[in-house]
């Protein structure tokens, strides 16, 4: 089942699938992403359970990039889900729906990995590249 948690309640959970799927991101920097994302009233978190246990989640928010109104996807997160390949697809369908109605332009995501699959399989299209230097040590 997709749905829209209420409460913060739920930001244990997903740091636990966040853990398990994205070594790269600090479990303390995604708790904080979570936690304020409850704060925002332009934030949407879309979660999927199977026999209670979180299995997918995406957290989005409302923000400006290159003077355009979008909806930047802050964490996401997917374990393999036998048999439930719809899942992550109705989460952007969603997620989509819901920047339509906040008139944002795009929605936009940064990925760790190569982004040929995410770009076929959930119509994304690459625009521009992300860099990153570090502020110590220059």
């Amino acid at each position: 089942m997709i749905y829209e948690p209420q409460g913060v309640f739920i930001a244990p959970k997903l740091v636990e699938i966040v853990k398990e799927v994205l070594p790269d991101v600090e479990p303390e920097q995604a708790y904080r992403q979570i936690i304020e994302a409850f704060s925002r009233d332009d934030s949407k978190l879309l979660v999927f359970e199977k026999d209670d246990e979180v299995q997918a989640f995406i957290l989005a928010t409302e923000e400006e990039f290159e003077g355009e109104p979008i909806a930047f996807i802050q964490l996401c997160a997917c374990r393999a889900v036998k048999n439930e390949k719809w899942v992550v697809q109705e989460m952007f369908s969603r997620l989509r729906k819901w920047g339509a109605s906040r008139n944002l332009d795009y929605v936009y995501t940064v990925v760790h990995r190569n982004p040929r699959p995410f770009m076929r399989k959930y119509k994304f299209k690459f625009h521009g590249t992300v860099l990153r230097r570090a502020t110590k040590n220059v």
